[in-house]
């Protein structure tokens, strides 16, 4: 992908797709920027066949990094506020220029 995909879920809450590819090694490196380079704090770490979710505590906001087979790999808001919008945004314009995904 050359730019991030925002969307919303079911939910409402903030979407940012950064990668059509939904591999697992991927997604290791997305997870990896994240706790390193923005300092997340891995908090939960759920997996499945389709679906992996996994929670960081970035500051006082949490974000989840998502895979779903045959969609992606996104950055997802936990929260409709502001400042946890603005940082999904932030994590995942970062990943799309840097992470060579």
């Amino acid at each position: 992908m050359a730019e991030v995909r925002l969307d919303r879920g079911h939910d409402g809450r903030l979407q940012a797709w950064v990668c059509t590819a939904w591999d697992r090694i991927r997604l290791r490196k997305c997870a990896d920027i994240v706790q390193d380079g923005f300092g997340g704090e891995a908090r939960d770490r759920v997996g499945g066949a389709d679906l992996v979710f996994w929670d960081f505590m970035v500051g006082a906001e949490l974000v989840t990094v998502l895979l779903e087979q045959h969609v992606g790999i996104a950055v997802i808001a936990n929260s409709k506020t502001p400042s946890n919008e603005a940082l999904v945004r932030e994590i995942a314009e970062h990943l799309v220029l840097h992470a060579q995904l």
